[in-house]
């Protein structure tokens, strides 16, 4: 039975018997399996690694994880508490158990199934053998959701409340004009007046609502909303690449590609997985970031090339390619709010970590002399990158002061920016930096729930005593 379609885009309603054929699905289908009120209690022994709804969707997404946002672990009950955001989790590989308990006998096996046969590349060193290595836990209050994004393929099944869908095959044109492309990627799923996005008429939509199972092929489109009130809740499975052997993944995204060429994304995931870059595939990078400049890891990947491309002397175009990822995210952040400043942290710290290291390979045929113009350069735009992190965790905060002025959420993120700060300027001579990041660092009050305070005099101390031998010199 088709329950919406809208150009090219079908969601089909299959019992669960029909769910239980031998089939490869290629469309999305939406599956009743409805039964009992399952046990919740059974999900308290899961142990979830919770991200942010900015780090699961379109901006942050990588196939190979190098843009992977970092995930604290927690139980299930601290995890399904936060109803008033929306929070997402892969969950422990080991623990898939109490996922099988709050689902219908034999459903979790079935959805394990349909994920193995939704793989296309060819070979046994290829097959999604193991596909609860990737549970997954969605949780979230009434118009929390996420933006479109795509990855590999993924079900979901229901317990509580109920989720709007929006869905579009992978070659769909949603991102081939920039005004449109732009609607696409920044409007909010919380905000009915945005959403669906103008021109987005590929989307399909349709509702899900408690014991029924989602389908989603790999690379289609999708965004969600949540519109039951209190909690909505689901479990399930997704095939993530980065967790296969690494010539396993990319023989399933050239798969992809292959059956999906007019799919720019797959093309981004085929050179993040390159790894020896040349200044033909960073060319090819910088055209397909143009293209969708809103997709974070292929920006990282960019300057991963670009930095290789360029060899041991130069550092220009990365350093462009740095600054304008800086001011990209900035704007995510302080004009769209389409980026939390946690999650910002992560992907300028990336960035900063490539500099540094190049910089460092740099400086190693000069470990006795001066440093070359090209290592301090990418030394001094590291510790740029770690400084706009710092400045996003505090948002109005003054240099200097800011670590009191810092949400309790970033204080740890605080430390880490600031303390890489100062080792990329105290590497590229930036000591008037230094002594700035020593004050800060000493200036964190103390906060009972961690020891960042503590941590902080002692970086700083630390900085304090390589500054004066230097001085000294």
């Amino acid at each position: 039975m088709l329950i919406a379609s809208a150009f090219g885009c079908t969601v089909r309603r299959l019992t669960a018997d029909e769910f239980a054929d031998d089939r490869v699905l290629s469309e999305p289908v939406l599956v009743a399996a409805a039964s009992a009120p399952p046990p919740l209690e059974a999900l308290d022994a899961l142990t979830v690694r919770v991200v942010s709804a900015s780090s699961a969707d379109s901006m942050l997404y990588s196939q190979f994880g190098r843009g992977a946002a970092p995930a604290e672990p927690q139980r299930f009950a601290a995890f399904a508490a936060n109803a008033s955001g929306m929070v997402f989790s892969f969950g422990d590989e080991a623990e898939t158990s109490p996922v099988e308990a709050v689902m219908p006998s034999g459903l979790a096996a079935q959805a394990a199934r349909v994920l193995e046969r939704a793989s296309l590349a060819a070979g046994d060193e290829c097959a999604q053998s193991q596909p609860w290595h990737t549970p997954l836990v969605s949780a979230g209050g009434r118009r929390t959701g996420l933006r479109l994004h795509q990855h590999g393929a993924a079900w979901l099944y229901l317990l509580s409340g109920a989720k709007r869908w929006w869905l579009a095959h992978p070659e769909s044109d949603l991102f081939d004009e920039p005004s449109r492309a732009e609607a696409v990627a920044l409007a909010s799923v919380s905000d009915e007046a945005q959403w669906p996005p103008p021109g987005a008429a590929p989307l399909c939509s349709v509702e899900q609502r408690p014991g029924e199972l989602l389908f989603v092929p790999a690379m289609w489109f999708h965004a969600t909303r949540n519109t039951g009130g209190g909690l909505t809740l689901g479990v399930g499975a997704q095939t993530v690449l980065s967790s296969l052997p690494r010539e396993a993944a990319l023989a399933e995204v050239s798969a992809l590609h292959r059956a999906f060429p007019r799919c720019a994304r797959l093309e981004a995931y085929l050179l993040e997985g390159e790894e020896r870059p040349t200044r033909a595939s960073a060319a090819r990078l910088a055209a397909l970031v143009r293209r969708d400049p809103w997709h974070l890891p292929a920006r990282l990947t960019l300057l991963r090339h670009s930095l290789a491309a360029g060899g041991g002397a130069g550092s220009g175009a990365a350093l462009e390619v740095a600054a304008d990822l800086e001011a990209h995210v900035r704007r995510l952040v302080e004009q769209h709010a389409a980026l939390t400043p946690l999650d910002a942290r992560f992907v300028l710290g990336a960035a900063a970590e490539q500099l540094h290291e190049a910089a460092r390979a740099r400086l190693a045929p000069r470990a006795r002399g001066a440093l070359s113009e090209s290592a301090t350069a990418l030394f001094l735009g590291s510790a740029r990158l770690q400084d706009t992190a710092r400045s996003l965790l505090v948002g109005a905060g003054e240099r200097g002061a800011d670590g009191a002025a810092l949400p309790t959420q970033h204080r740890a993120a605080w430390l880490e920016a600031v303390t890489r700060m100062a080792s990329s300027s105290y590497a590229g001579g930036a000591q008037q930096a230094v002594r700035e990041c020593v004050r800060a660092l000493r200036a964190m009050p103390p906060h009972e729930g961690d020891d960042a305070a503590s941590e902080a005099r002692a970086v700083a101390e630390k900085l304090a005593r390589a500054l004066g031998s230097r001085e000294r010199r």
